[in-house]
């Protein structure tokens, strides 16, 4: 939301000390006019005036459009690319997005995750081997998609996304996932499988 600017203005009266002070038992009321008397002053503070507020006014108005000028400026030098975010505090996330298109928007601050590369299939029997992997309720909230890439006869389970081929499986919009890998072979060498989390 924009900064909206507020004009203060000085209360103007005819007489500024002056106050009335009734007697609360007897109800009758005198007029008196009151000065100060600090002793004295060791330092004089600053006005709570028009003058000061007005000015306090300018700066955070002159702070919010260099900070304006500033984003403007950053996203003109990005080709395109705008920087938004979502939600506030402590669990605010900023991305890059081009322009309108949804589909482009990649969190900043995170980098790609490989779960693993490769894996050697040891359980089973001589004629039936397999690799196994599962994890539970692993926070994917800052990735985009889950990418496989196998040559081998595998099985994937995201939540209820089943992969038995290599490709992508998208994840926007998923907060967690469970992930179970089964891998299967004949032998027990180390097949080329790789798994990574995309942001």
């Amino acid at each position: 939301m924009a900064f909206k600017k507020k004009t203060w203005k000085d209360r103007m009266v005819e007489y500024a000390g002056r106050r009335k002070l009734t007697n609360i038992s007897t109800n009758q009321s005198i007029i008196c006019d009151v000065a100060r008397s600090e002793g004295t002053v060791s330092q004089e503070g600053d006005a709570l005036s028009s003058q000061n507020l007005n000015d306090l006014e300018q700066r955070i108005e002159d702070g919010f459009t260099e900070v304006k000028q500033t984003t403007d400026t950053l996203n003109q030098n990005l080709d395109g690319a705008k920087i938004i975010h979502e939600g506030s505090g402590a669990d605010v996330k900023y991305y890059a997005q081009l322009g309108a298109d949804a589909a482009s928007k990649k969190l900043l601050g995170s980098k790609n995750l490989t779960l693993f590369k490769k894996a050697l299939i040891m359980d089973g029997t001589n004629v039936q081997r397999y690799w196994l992997f599962r994890l539970e309720e692993m926070d994917v909230s800052s990735y985009s998609s889950l990418k496989v890439e196998c040559t081998a006869s595998f099985q994937l389970t995201c939540n209820d996304i089943v992969l038995s081929q290599s490709g992508t499986i998208d994840l926007k919009g998923i907060d967690t996932v469970s992930l179970m890998l089964r891998l299967n072979g004949a032998s027990n060498p180390y097949y080329p499988i790789t798994v990574e989390l995309l942001v």
